[in-house]
């Protein structure tokens, strides 16, 4: 019988993993949506994916134009990592 003979680095025991920390406001929103942290470029786009928005660098954004509805928010840092957030528009 043939036994397979791993090395002590071909294990792997856990990958850490850190997200990006983002927060926004006010969620749901009417009109001007907030986002403090540190942030290179946002985007929002519908639910079958079609940017309807995407700006940099600010901290405030004007959304009052977008349609009631649900809506995806996606926030890209320096480091170009990304995190994607439902965003409700009352």
């Amino acid at each position: 019988m043939i036994r397979p003979v791993f090395a002590p680095e071909d294990y792997v025991v856990g990958v850490e993993s850190q997200k990006p920390e983002f927060s926004f406001y006010p969620n749901p929103t009417t009109g001007l949506l907030t986002i403090p942290n540190t942030h290179v470029g946002i985007q929002i786009l519908s639910l079958d994916g079609k940017i309807q928005f995407e700006d940099s660098r600010k901290t405030s954004y004007h959304v009052s134009y977008l349609q009631t509805g649900i809506y995806l928010l996606r926030i890209l840092n320096q480091e170009q990592a990304t995190r994607t957030f439902k965003l409700i528009k009352e």
